[in-house]
Order: C-alpha cells, then structure tokens, then sequence
C-alpha cells in the first residue's frame, strides 16, 4: 500500500464530518464517554510521567483529534497532531479551532516536517493496524528520529498473523526488533483483552524509550581497551625513595 493509496482512502472517508468520526470511531462514547477516557488511560499515565509543563507532544496518525484535543485540554503541553490525510486535518481544524493544537499533513514513514529530536514524547492509537508492516517499521524508526534523547514512544498495534487491506497484525518479535533497529528500547509491552471476531488478534500498547546514551555507544565503550598503567624503571622508583633525581 502506497502512501498516495492511503491518503486516497482517508480522504474518501471525510465526505462529512459525520462519515469522517465513523471511520475512526463509530461508538460516540469514543469521543466524549467511556471509551474516550479509556484510550486517554492507556497514553495519559506515560506521557505524565516523562513530560514536564514545557514539554512538546506529538499525536502520530490524529485523525480529528479524537486524542489531541482532551489532551491539550487537561495538560499544558504543546499539542501536535499529524495525519495523511489532508481532508482529515481540515475537519480537524474546523472541528477544534481555537484549541492550542498544531495541525500537520504529513506520512509517518518520513515525518519530514519535523526536525530530529524534537518531541519529549509521541503516541499514536488506532494508527499502525491500518498501514502495513514495512510502513509499521517506518513509524517507529521516524518516532524515535524525532524523540529527544529520554523521550517515551507510546503506541497501539494488533497482536496477530492478519493482514489484508488497510490492516497489518504484528507479532511481538517484530515490534522488538523493529524499536531495537531504530534505537529504542521498549520498557512496557501491555495486552488488553482480545478484540471481537476477526483473527482473534488482540490490542497491544507498547511503551519504548529513546536511550540518554546510545546503547551503540556503551557497547563501545564497554570494548575499548583501557590504557595500561605506565610502568617506571627502577632507577626512578629508587629516585623516588631516596629524594634524588635519576
């Protein structure tokens, strides 16, 4: 799936704001109720850990801001919210003005919009299991390019072997090497219960941090011999012993 594909498709799903939430969403408790607060609580409790008031958030893959905006309304930080589709990010607009949320269209394999290590941290939901998994590896390598050094990447993908159009399950192994590959380290792997129907795959919510010090750069450093202690001639330590020179 090509990203032009990708944002042909999102773009067809905004004929109206209300085909638009259906996409993403069709419970209304997803945007105001219980199924709202329970996404907030799965990103909330690690962005709070890791972000101070000045701190700089990116909403990888926003949609209409179903996340963006409560966040940006019970926190003080910076709010960006990313998406392919350019119809998308206009509801957006029209849907949240006036909110302190920065609105950007843009592919997340690149995110060339933004700068390296810029955000103290990105999260993204209900994003990965609708691009594929050579995209999904893209996702994360540009999330941690554009993390600081100590930010926390919290996202959502499927457990599973599913993958047909606009869908891609992964597996643990796969998620594990793709955050190792692209320098991150993940502290948190989380199943919630399984979804209804399909392939019986279920939501898993990783946590992964960028290292301070790159583990490339321990490594080395673990293996760079140590200079051996200089050895003095006899001559000197008795010089030593006796106070006259050699």
């Amino acid at each position: 799936m090509t990203v032009d594909k990708e944002r042909e498709f999102w773009d067809q799903q905004c004929s109206s704001m209300e085909s638009a939430k259906g996409s993403i969403a069709a419970d209304e408790s997803a945007w105001s109720g219980v199924f709202l607060e329970a996404s907030l609580e799965q990103i909330l409790p690690t962005l709070i850990k890791h972000c101070t008031d000045r701190s700089y958030v990116l909403d990888l893959g926003c949609g209409l801001g179903r996340l963006a905006i409560p966040i940006a309304q019970r926190h003080p930080w910076r709010v960006s919210g990313i998406d392919v589709s350019p119809r998308m990010i206009e509801l957006a607009k029209t849907m949240h003005d006036g909110w302190r949320v920065e609105w950007m269209v843009g592919d997340g394999r690149t995110l060339r919009v933004y700068q390296d290590s810029l955000f103290d941290a990105v999260y993204s939901m209900i994003a990965f299991q609708h691009v594929s998994r050579e995209a999904q590896v893209g996702y994360i390598h540009e999330a941690a390019r554009v993390l600081l050094p100590g930010g926390v990447f919290r996202f959502q993908t499927l457990e599973g072997t599913g993958e047909s159009f606009m869908w891609a399950e992964v597996d643990e192994p796969f998620l594990r090497k793709a955050c190792t590959l692209a320098g991150l380290e993940i502290t948190a792997l989380d199943r919630v219960k399984p979804l209804a129907g399909g392939d019986d795959a279920c939501v898993l919510w990783v946590t992964a941090i960028k290292p301070i010090v790159s583990p490339r750069v321990v490594e080395l450093a673990a293996d760079t011999p140590k200079p051996k202690a200089s050895k003095k001639s006899p001559a000197k330590k008795a010089a030593k012993r006796t106070g006259k020179k050699s």
